[in-house]
């Protein structure tokens, strides 16, 4: 438990982690920890309780590495959060009517996923095959499926305990009395014998051609990746700033603002996505743009002073931003338990200790030689061979120097 005191804002907050998220959901159902999550307040009632009773405000949301739980409140009412909390993680029941409600919520929610939604995943599987994160954090239709209510039983058993999980207090609060209030409400919550560790195999290379998917929508929505970093490796303030100036890239690569660098570290190497929507015919020629314009010049030069600076302000704003003030800022404190990677002032003095060189290296670390997967989602027809079905992909005759990562130089 790690208190962050704020004397005289008037209220608190609980943010608690469980640290093991979708990363350990089983082969084949993905889908399982995000239904965990949904499990612990999932009558929408509880929303309206905390607004109108206490004050606050409650989220819930899992990630690849945890599932994330945080309240905030009027000071007075931390006893009946703590409480709502030991409801959710102690007492609440699991039936076979509750885990239906909560997968037909979940296919709900897929049926909504936009096309830049699809283009990400269909990425991040092709880049990642059956890796963890190459599955989506919520699952698909297919994989809820297949889940019931013994596999949330058995995920609620081996992760959904104390000795796996952080929890940050923060706000307004006598500390003596919160916790007296844990010892009485959570002292019931059951260690488990082992923390099961994120230890998966790593993917084999992707496939180096051009996946296009058939979509009648106009323009076509393309995707770049490649492996990324992970959350504790040192190179990772660095990969922040350069997330920074590939973004700015990008939105000269003819994507304008709809283009976007994003870079994933999670508790293994993640992937870094370069993505966006052009109103090209072609893909091969797009996807060739955003090696050309956005991650080739990463690799060349150096960034200048200016745009160093600039980035710098911006990537630490970013992490800062998880620290805050107030009620519910303790998410880099969170970090370092997660992740290892130290209280949140010293992440903060790494992204200002960040050098020009530093931006090259790691550029050229993650790019250099790099095998990358390319996915369209575009207007085209597909061969004869594919059979016409809308999911399947065919390949570009487009010669691998073109659009791939090319040879280095001598």
């Amino acid at each position: 438990i790690i208190f962050l005191p704020q004397p005289g804002d008037g209220k608190v907050s609980l943010q608690l982690r469980i640290h093991s998220g979708a990363a350990f959901d089983p082969a084949g159902k993905s889908g399982v920890m995000a239904l965990l999550g949904d499990s612990l307040f999932p009558e929408p009632e509880t929303n309206n309780f905390f607004e109108d009773e206490l004050g606050g405000t409650l989220v819930v949301d899992t990630d690849y590495d945890s599932i994330n739980v945080t309240m905030t409140g009027n000071t007075g009412e931390v006893a009946r959060m703590v409480d709502a909390l030991k409801a959710a993680l102690v007492d609440a029941p699991f039936t076979d009517e509750h885990v239906a409600k909560l997968k037909a919520e979940r296919v709900a929610a897929v049926k909504k996923l936009t096309r830049a939604d699809l283009a990400d995943q269909a990425v991040a599987e092709r880049l990642l095959g059956s890796f963890p994160y190459g599955r989506p954090v919520g699952g698909n239709a297919e994989s809820l499926a297949k889940i019931d209510r013994i596999d949330l039983m058995v995920a609620r058993d081996k992760f959904l305990n104390p000795n796996n999980a952080t929890l940050v207090v923060g706000g307004t609060f006598d500390k003596s009395r919160i916790q007296r209030t844990f010892r009485q409400q959570l002292g019931v919550w059951r260690r488990s014998d082992r923390v099961v560790p994120s230890t998966f195999r790593q993917a084999e290379p992707p496939d180096q051609d051009v996946l296009l998917i058939p979509n009648e929508d106009p323009g076509t929505e393309v995707r770049l990746a490649v492996r990324g970093l992970a959350r504790s490796d040192a190179d990772y303030p660095v990969s922040l700033v350069l997330a920074v100036l590939a973004n700015n890239f990008m939105h000269g690569a003819t994507f304008n603002s709809v283009g976007f660098a994003r870079f994933e570290a999670h508790v293994l190497p993640g992937l870094v996505m370069f993505g966006g929507h052009s109103e090209m015919a072609e893909p091969e020629v797009a996807l060739k743009l955003v090696w050309e314009r956005a991650v080739k010049p990463l690799m060349e030069a150096p960034p200048t002073v200016p745009a160093l600076d600039a980035a710098k302000g911006i990537a630490r704003a970013t992490l800062s931003a998880r620290q805050g003030a107030g009620p519910g800022a303790g998410g880099l404190w969170l970090d370092s338990d997660t992740y290892g990677v130290g209280d949140p002032a010293k992440q903060l003095r790494a992204v200002e200790n960040v050098t020009a060189t530093d931006v090259q290296r790691v550029a050229n670390r993650l790019f250099k030689n790099a095998p990358a997967a390319r996915i369209a989602f575009a207007d085209v027809e597909l061969a004869p061979e594919t059979g016409g079905k809308p999911a399947s992909a065919t390949k570009t005759d487009v010669p691998a120097p073109a659009t791939s990562i090319p040879k280095p130089m001598k």
